[in-house]
C-alpha cells in the first residue's frame, strides 16, 4: 500500500489466449482433427498455428506497451514506461516464453544467484494477504516457495465471501502432473486461514503471530519479489532487530523525509511501507498488535484507524527501518480496483493515522517514559541506514554510507503544525534535491548500464565509502568499476574487505586501471568489500557500473 501512483507493466500469462479449460473451447478444429486418421499431420499444423499465435502475441505486446521488445533464446524482454510520483521511468522485465501442449505462457525469469548465508537463529514464514486478486496470490506463492529460507507460507484470506483451498491456489497453466506435485508441496508448506471479515492491514500481523518461525516475509499480491528477496534476507541478517523493506527511489526518499529524531526524549524513528516486500521478526509483529490493542482498539475515537495498521508499524518501533532502493516491478493481476487505498475516505484516514502514529509515540516518550511499552534504546549498528540497492540479478547488495541527507540533523517539534504533519501526503518531497536523488539513485550503479550513474547527494567525508555485500563468504572475487568522479579522486580511495563487517583487512591498490575504469581482485575469503576515503573533500562518489565476477564469471 503506497501513496504514490504506479502503473503496472506486467502481462497476464498468454496461455489464456490459447488454453482456458480444455482445448475444445479455443481450438475446436484441433480437437476434431485428433479424431481423424490425419492426427500426426494436423498436430504439425497445430504447432504452425501456435507459431502464428506467438507472432500475434509479440505484435500485441508491441502495440499494447508502445515499447521495444525482443526475443533472445526464448526470453521475452519487455521495455515499458511506468509512472512513479511525477516521474516517467522506462524499465525492462524479463520472462521466458514457454510453448507446450498446455499452451503458451510467460514465466518470470528464474535467477540463479548465490545462496545467502542463512542464520540458524532465524527462519522465515511467508505472509500473503488475499481479498479478491487470486491470480496475484498464486504467482507470489509460486515464487515464495522456491526460496530455501522460507519454511512455511501463511495465506490469510480477508474475503468472507469466498473460501480459499490449496487446490485453488495452483496456477492454471500447469500440467496435471505439475499440479499434483504442487498440491503436495502446498499441503506441506502452506497454511490457509479463511477469516470471517475483512480486517485489512491488521491481518498481516495476526498472520505473522501464527507463524512457527522467528521471522516473517510479507509482500502484497502484485510485486515481483525475485528482484530483491535475497537482498532483503542479507540485509535482515545484518541487523535482525529492525524492520527491513524495499521500495523504489522516490518513495525511499519520501520515507527519509518522514523521519523523526529528538534525543531529549529518545525519539529516533522513521516511516516505511511494507507492501513491496518486508522482513521483520515475529516478535515485532506481536508487539505491534499489543500496541494496536492498547492505543487504537480500546479507544472508540481511534478504532477506525486499526485497518491502517501499516502506517503505525514502522514508526512505533522507534528505530529507523532499513530500506533498500530497487527497480521494483509489478506482476499482472486482476484489473478490478479492489485495493483498500482506492476506497472513498481512505486518504483522510491515512492522514489521520500518519499524524496519530507519531503523536502517540511522542506523548508516550514524553509523559510516560518510565512505563511505556515503546522501545527507547536506539540500535548502534549503522548498516540499516546505509543507502542500498541489489544488483540486477539480486546476486549482491551495493551500499554506501552516503544516504541523501543527515536524518538526525532534521529537527522535530510536534507543537509545530508543519512538523506534526511531516509523515503525511502534505509533505511529499519536491524540488532539486529529490530530483537529483531520483536521477542519480543507487540502482543506477548496478543496472548494467554504464550510461546511468549513481552520484551521492552529499560530499564525501573522512571514511566515507561504497561497497558490496556478496551475501556469503566467497573466494576468488573480482570487481570492475566504471566511475564518473575524477580519476585523481578515485586513486585516493583505499580498499578493505571483511567476512563479518567487524574485522577488516586493508587490501592493495587496483590490479588494473584505465581512464574511468578500475579492476580489483580478491583471492582471500571475503563477504564485504568497501572502497573508502581517508579525508573529506568536495568530491562526490559517482559509480556508473559496478560488476562482480566469481571465478571469472559475472554474477
Amino acid at each position: 500500500m503506497s501513496p504514490y501512483p504506479t502503473t503496472g507493466f506486467g502481462f497476464h500469462s498468454i496461455g489464456k489466449f490459447l488454453k482456458q479449460g480444455d482445448d475444445k473451447s479455443l481450438l475446436p478444429h484441433f480437437q476434431q482433427a485428433e479424431n481423424t486418421s490425419n492426427i500426426f499431420i494436423l498436430r504439425r499444423y497445430r504447432w504452425f498455428l501456435v507459431g502464428v499465435f506467438v507472432c500475434f502475441f509479440m505484435c500485441f505486446v508491441r502495440w499494447n506497451t508502445n515499447s521495444e521488445d525482443e526475443i533472445n533464446n526464448n526470453t521475452v524482454i519487455i521495455t515499458s514506461d511506468h509512472k512513479i510520483g511525477n516521474k516517467i521511468e522506462s524499465m525492462q522485465t524479463h520472462s521466458t516464453l514457454v510453448v507446450s501442449e498446455q499452451g503458451i505462457r510467460l514465466e518470470p525469469e528464474v535467477k540463479q544467484v548465490p545462496m545467502v548465508k542463512e542464520d540458524p537463529k532465524h527462519t522465515f514464514t511467508g505472509i500473503l494477504l488475499h481479498f479478491k486478486r487470486r491470480n496475484g496470490i498464486k504467482k507470489i506463492l509460486s515464487m515464495m516457495i522456491k526460496y530455501p529460507f522460507i519454511s512455511q507460507v501463511i495465506v490469510w484470506n480477508n474475503n468472507p465471501d469466498v473460501s480459499i483451498t490449496h487446490q485453488n491456489l495452483i496456477e492454471d497453466y500447469l500440467s496435471d502432473g505439475e499440479k499434483s506435485k504442487t498440491l503436495e508441496k502446498y499441503k506441506e508448506m502452506v497454511f490457509i486461514h479463511n477469516h470471517n471479515e475483512n480486517i485489512k492491514d491488521k491481518a498481516k500481523y495476526l498472520a505473522c503471530e501464527l507463524a512457527n518461525t522467528t521471522a516473517c516475509f510479507y509482500c502484497d499480491d502484485d510485486w515481483d519479489i525475485t528482484r530483491y528477496a535475497n537482498a532483503l534476507l542479507a540485509d535482515f541478517y545484518n541487523e535482525p532487530s529492525v524492520m527491513h523493506s524495499v521500495t523504489e527511489p522516490y518513495t525511499y526518499y519520501t520515507n527519509l523525509v518522514w523521519s523523526f529524531y529528538d534525543s531529549n526524549i529518545n525519539l529516533h524513528t522513521a516511516f516505511a511501507w511494507i507492501g513491496c516486500g518486508s522482513m521483520f521478526l515475529k516478535s515485532l509483529a506481536v508487539n505491534h498488535l499489543q500496541k494496536v490493542d492498547k492505543f487504537l482498539e480500546s479507544n472508540p475515537k481511534l478504532k477506525n484507524l486499526v485497518p491502517l495498521s501499516d502506517i503505525f508499524f514502522s514508526i512505533w518501533q522507534n528505530n529507523a527501518p532499513s530500506q533498500i532502493v530497487a527497480n521494483i516491478a509489478e506482476i499482472s493481476v486482476e484489473k478490478e480496483n479492489v485495493a483498500f487505498s482506492s476506497q472513498g475516505g481512505f486518504l483522510q484516514l491515512q492522514h489521520e493515522s500518519s499524524m496519530m502514529a507519531i503523536k502517540i509515540l511522542h506523548d508516550e516518550l514524553t509523559y510516560n517514559s518510565f512505563f511505556t511499552i515503546f522501545p527507547k534504546k536506539e540500535i548502534e549498528n549503522p548498516f540499516p541506514l546505509f543507502l542500498k540497492s541489489p544488483s540486477s540479478k539480486d546476486s549482491f547488495l551495493f551500499y554506501s554510507d552516503l544516504f541523501p541527507f543527515l536524518l538526525k540533523n532534521v529537527s522535530f517539534d510536534i507543537t509545530n503544525h508543519v512538523h506534526a504533519k511531516r509523515s503525511t501526503r502534505d509533505n511529499l518531497p519536491q524540488g532539486a534535491d529529490v530530483d537529483f536523488f531520483y536521477n542519480n539513485n543507487p540502482t543506477r550503479a548496478v543496472d548494467s548500464d554504464p550510461s546511468s550513474c549513481w552520484q551521492s547527494n552529499r560530499n564525501v567525508g573522512m571514511d566515507s565509502f561504497f561497497g558490496v555485500d556478496l551475501y556469503s563468504v566467497v573466494t576468488d572475487i573480482a570487481i570492475e568499476i566504471i566511475y564518473s568522479h575524477t580519476k585523481d579522486f578515485h586513486a585516493t580511495l583505499k580498499t578493505r574487505h571483511s567476512i563479518d563487517r567487524k574485522n577488516w583487512v586493508d587490501t592493495s591498490a587496483a590490479s588494473y586501471e584505465s581512464n574511468n575504469f578500475s579492476r580489483h581482485s580478491f583471492k582471500d575469503s571475503v563477504r564485504y568489500i568497501e572502497f573508502f576515503t581517508q579525508t573529506g573533500s568536495r568530491n562526490k562518489f559517482g559509480i556508473c557500473d559496478f560488476k562482480v565476477f566469481k571465478n571469472g564469471t559475472s554474477i
